[in-house]
Formats: structure tokens, C-alpha cells, sequence
């Protein structure tokens, strides 16, 4: 017993201990910073342990049905599973915490410079125009729309797969490749390089409708969300709305650079490839149908998607060494 024990904590003890830092520096910075009730954590949410269960079930039942119920009914998979489960909501309420007090730490100031190095990076041309005829067809731009918004459920499903899976080197450089992504490019990087986005743009940078070089794309999107509901527009909406009424939300905060939906999108792929060439296959295509509609839809500059690329792989890369180092110091 005590040697599975010390098993669990060793599997989990990276994990456990990003997310204690990362919690532990938000109450600094709320302290540093004095931004009253900054940190909102929440431990529970329904919604979350629903779906969790529901996905639990099934995916425990398709393994009975493999053959291989002791793969995964055993106290090292469970434990495993209960602490993922119990990381997830303090760490997504913690992210959303320190998200929404990026601007009260250094309000936006990077549009400008990103809006003019998109510009030249594409020739002199704005990255929304490059890809103007996803912007043009309706049909086109309202599923790359709903694939953007299906990022969320996307990401819970992996979350649950690698708390459940039986490949523990993956299922550890999945959590701690993820972990860095959101610390580092969603914390770190977005406090540093603090920009709202495209959609956003005459709101934090002083420039006239007229002038504003992403207003044709934004008449764009607002003619098809007065047609038909759009999620882009919807959420863009809600979220500022809650900036200037100083609402806390569980997916709120304003921050452009770099792209979390894109870094995690790498990461789904880089999983999906490890487990099955397919998946990868799939979750690539995946992958640059949410690159384009971080621009399409407003939401980035492109330069926060390609920043977003290379600074994943990276991650990726040095989480795997990390851990293949910590496998043989197991060994020994």
C-alpha cells in the first residue's frame, strides 16, 4: 500500500506542485498589485462533474468491453482521475482569476505594434484579408464558428482521456505541456504582451470606426450574428461587458497574445498523434481550421497564432524530455 502511495504522488507530484505555484503566485500578485477579491477559486462546478461522470462511464465500460478492466480499475487510475478532476476546476477558476486582472496589471497596449507587424508579415496586407474568402462564405465561416466554440467541450474530453489513460508518459507530458501553455503564454506572456484583439480594436487603441483597419471584417460578423446567431459575436459581447462592469467569470478576461486556443489546439494534435496516427491526422486538420478562425473571427492577430505554434512545440518537447528523465530516475 505505501508503495503505491508513493507511486501516486510521484506520477502526480509535477502536476500538483504547477498548479500550487500557479495559485500561490496569484494571491501574490493579487497582494502585490492590491486588486481586491482578485482570486475567485471554485472547487466544484455541476456542469464540469456531469460530463465527467458521464464520460468516465463510457469510457471505463469500452475498456471492460476490451478486456482490460484492470488496466484502469486499479488505485493508481483512480487516484489519478480524483486528482485531475479536483486540479481542474481551482486551476481553470484561478487562470480565469488572474486573466481578468490583466488589464488592472498593464492595460492594453500592444494592438498597434501587432496590428502593424501582421501587416507586414503578410506582405502589407491584413491577415483577416489573406483570408477573406472563409470571411465571404457564410456557410464556411458559421461552421469554422461552431468548431471555434467546440474548442471548449474539445478540451474537457482531453482532460478526462489523459486523467483516465493507461499510457502514464503521455498522460504526463499532456497535463504538464498543458500547464505551462496556460502559465506561461496565458499568464506569463499575456500579462507582458497585454492586447485585446482585433475585435476589440477601436476600444483600446484611439482610432475612429473609419479608420479601424479590422471594422470591414467586424460589419462582416455582425451582419451574420443579426441573421443568425454567431458565437464569436455573442462572446465578444458578453465578455467585454463583463471587463467594464467588473463581472468574474469562469471563461472571462481579454487577452490576445498569445493564443491559448491555438497552443492547446498543437497540444490536442501532438496527443492525438502519440496515441493514434489518425487522431493525429484529424486533430492537425483540427488544428489549422482554429489557427484561421482566430483571425476570421476577430478573435487574434495572426502573429498570436504563430507565436502560439512555435512556443507550444517547444513546450511540448521540453515536457517530454522532462519526463523521460524522471521515468529513468524511477527506474534506478
Amino acid at each position: 500500500m505505501a508503495h503505491t502511495v508513493t507511486k501516486i504522488i510521484k506520477e502526480n507530484v509535477y502536476i500538483i506542485g504547477l498548479v500550487g505555484v500557479y495559485i500561490f503566485s496569484g494571491y501574490f500578485i493579487q497582494h502585490l498589485y492590491k486588486i481586491p477579491n482578485m482570486m475567485n477559486l471554485q472547487f466544484t462546478q455541476l456542469i464540469l462533474i456531469q460530463i465527467s461522470v458521464m464520460f468516465s462511464a463510457c469510457f471505463l465500460f469500452v475498456q471492460i468491453l476490451r478486456g482490460k478492466t484492470w488496466e484502469y480499475f486499479n488505485i493508481q487510475s483512480i487516484a489519478g482521475f480524483i486528482i485531475i478532476l479536483l486540479l481542474l476546476f481551482v486551476f481553470k477558476s484561478a487562470f480565469a482569476s488572474i486573466k481578468q486582472a490583466i488589464p488592472l496589471i498593464n492595460d492594453f497596449c500592444w494592438d498597434r505594434t501587432f496590428m502593424k507587424l501582421d501587416f507586414s508579415l503578410h506582405f502589407n496586407h491584413h491577415a483577416w484579408k489573406v483570408f477573406q474568402s472563409f470571411l465571404n462564405n457564410e456557410y464556411i465561416l458559421r461552421k469554422i464558428d461552431l468548431f471555434y466554440m467546440l474548442w471548449f467541450f474539445i478540451l474537457l474530453t482531453f482532460c478526462l482521456w489523459m486523467a483516465w489513460t493507461s499510457d502514464r508518459k503521455l498522460r504526463l507530458q499532456f497535463f504538464i505541456s498543458s500547464l505551462l501553455v496556460w502559465i506561461i503564454l496565458g499568464s506569463i506572456f499575456g500579462t507582458i504582451f497585454s492586447s485585446a484583439g482585433p475585435c476589440y480594436y477601436s476600444k483600446v487603441v484611439e482610432v475612429s470606426e473609419a479608420l479601424n483597419p479590422y471594422q470591414p471584417m467586424l460589419n462582416k460578423l455582425y451582419t451574420y450574428h443579426e441573421s443568425q446567431h454567431l458565437w464569436a459575436v455573442f462572446c465578444q459581447m458578453g465578455v467585454w461587458d463583463a471587463k467594464i462592469s467588473n463581472k468574474w467569470l469562469p471563461f472571462g478576461g481579454i487577452s490576445a497574445m498569445p493564443s491559448i486556443h491555438v497552443a492547446m489546439a498543437i497540444i490536442f494534435m501532438l496527443t492525438g498523434w502519440r496515441a493514434n496516427k489518425l487522431y493525429g491526422i484529424v486533430l492537425a486538420f483540427y488544428a489549422l481550421v482554429i489557427i484561421i478562425g482566430s483571425v476570421v473571427l476577430a478573435w487574434h492577430y495572426a502573429i498570436d497564432g504563430y507565436v502560439s505554434i512555435v512556443c507550444t512545440i517547444l513546450i511540448w518537447n521540453v515536457s517530454g524530455k522532462l519526463v523521460e528523465r524522471q521515468k529513468k530516475f524511477d527506474k534506478k
